[in-house]
């Protein structure tokens, strides 16, 4: 296999990491706010740059966005005492500007009936809880490991596995409920803060925050004195709000045959998502020389209000059925012979220490799951691995029904991808630095240039090389998935 990464040179570290800067300078990019429409200029701009011509394609969805939250606890008195919620619940709804008071009711388990609540605020536990390595390796079926130490933790732990059982806050609307103050448990408050979690769900109507465990504590007291408390959440919500997917084609010197590179573009920090800094990269890569095929960079919105956006799936499943023409392979159409997803790039691992309350860096980079859709392409992405210096990579065998990132609507739509996903416990903190300086940029840089290598091996190698999808397994865990849809439609 020929080496076209010789003639070929990525932009400057310094230039990444002004990139990287420049994205998370704009502050959290939710989805259609001012900073994520900025932010989409910006990527434009850097496109336009280097010669590129970019395409806009417009989405329109109901936005909603906290301006503030507040948590005050009513003494019969009548003074307040206020306490800090760590971040308001996304989409949950708002409350007039003088917030709305009521008895608190504790719930300690799920399941949550609200009945007991109706014109009073509940107050929910959401546990974090701790799953076994055995357990995770049924639900992310391993290929590979480089080096062979990169593992799950025996006991794996985030606040993104919480949102499993989060309340149903349209029920809780429907029963009448003021308001809902959801608890972190298992969960220290450094970690806890500035969460913006859940990012995939619809409004609901009903005005919720989150609170850590010592506040949940005072919570649970009060409510079995009988106590008040009030709830204020401010927010807008724009029922025609307007948001732009870009994508850009590097034309081929062979026609007929594509390579899709995509990430998404909303995210609350400087990790989620930081994908455009690595598709900007590429792009300047790839153009010189020519590659063979086709390469098409689409950087899609809409992964944190995936409801509204995504249309029954990821982001990317909305951009490939509105542009079959660049991918499906029907007559006068490309096809797509293989995909790359970039997301995450730079992550350090940062994890709990409940014994000592504590909330700090491990050391190690944050695991790099990568999905590689047949043999042929994990050897591929490993081959240009294995070279790094910084490297804790554990590639995957995709489940469609438990496939994370933007990588899956390539995957589910047949084209054979890899697929870039770490997931650090700060992946959805929109805290005030965008958490930038957990991340290393050595690490970032490194990822793009295995990234970059892999493109080149994509666009030289022969079809026959790349190869198709592996049809899914029917693991145990995939038919308890299926079921539990069927049973609950998510």
């Amino acid at each position: 296999m020929t080496d076209p990464h010789k003639a070929r040179r990525l932009p400057d570290e310094t230039t990444v990491g002004n990139w990287l800067k420049r994205l998370n300078d704009f502050g959290p990019r939710l989805t259609g706010n001012a900073a994520h429409r900025e932010s989409i200029d910006f990527i434009e701009s850097e496109l336009t740059a280097i010669g590129l011509k970019v395409v806009r394609d417009r989405l329109r969805f109901a936005r909603w966005e906290a301006r503030a939250c507040e948590l005050a606890l009513l003494a019969p008195d009548g003074s307040a005492t206020r306490v800090e919620p760590t971040s308001c619940f996304p989409y949950s709804g708002m409350t007039p500007p003088e917030g709305v008071e009521g008895e608190l009711v504790y719930y300690r388990w799920p399941p949550w009936s609200f009945a007991a609540a109706a014109g009073k605020i509940a107050v929910v536990n959401i546990t974090v809880p701790s799953l076994p390595r055995f357990l995770l390796r049924l639900a992310f079926r391993t290929r590979s490991r480089v080096p062979d130490t990169a593992d799950f933790a025996a006991w794996f732990k985030s606040p993104l596995l919480a949102m499993a059982w989060l309340p149903d806050l349209a029920a809780a609307a429907r029963a009448g409920v003021r308001g809902v103050v959801c608890v972190w448990r298992r969960c220290t408050r450094d970690n806890a803060a500035f969460q913006y979690l859940p990012f995939d769900t619809p409004l609901q109507g009903c005005p919720a925050v989150w609170v850590d465990n010592s506040t949940g504590d005072r919570l649970a007291r009060l409510a079995r004195q009988g106590g008040r408390a009030r709830l204020k959440l401010e927010a807008t919500l724009d029922r025609d709000a307007k948001t732009d997917t870009l994508y850009a084609i590097v034309p081929g010197k062979t026609a007929g045959e594509a390579i899709i590179v995509n990430t998404h573009t909303d995210g609350p920090n400087a990790c989620e998502e930081n994908g455009p800094v690595g598709l900007l990269a590429l792009a300047r890569y790839i153009l010189d020389p020519q590659p063979q095929r086709t390469i098409v960079f689409a950087f899609v919105t809409g992964h944190f209000q995936l409801p509204q956006l995504g249309n029954k799936g990821q982001a990317t499943r909305t951009w490939l059925q509105q542009h079959p023409e660049l991918w499906d392979g029907q007559p006068g159409h490309l096809k797509a012979v293989a995909g790359v997803t970039l997301e995450h790039l730079g992550a350090m691992e940062w994890k709990d220490d409940l014994a000592l309350g504590r909330y700090k860096p491990t050391g190690e980079i944050e695991l790099e799951l990568v999905y590689t859709a047949n043999q042929d392409l994990d050897r591929i992405y490993l081959e240009r691995r294995r070279t790094g210096a910084l490297k804790r990579t554990m590639t995957l065998r995709p489940i469609n029904d438990i496939y994370f990132g933007e990588g899956e609507p390539l995957y589910r739509f047949g084209i054979p991808t890899i697929s870039l996903i770490p997931f650090p416990d700060y992946l959805c903190a929109a805290a005030p630095t965008g958490y930038i300086e957990k991340l290393d940029r050595n690490l970032m840089y490194e990822q793009i240039k295995t990234f970059a290598e892999v493109l080149d091996d994509l666009d030289q190698a022969p079809a026959a090389g790349i190869g198709e999808p592996e049809p899914e397994p029917w693991t145990l865990l995939r038919l308890l998935v299926l079921l539990v849809r069927r049973v609950r439609p998510v």
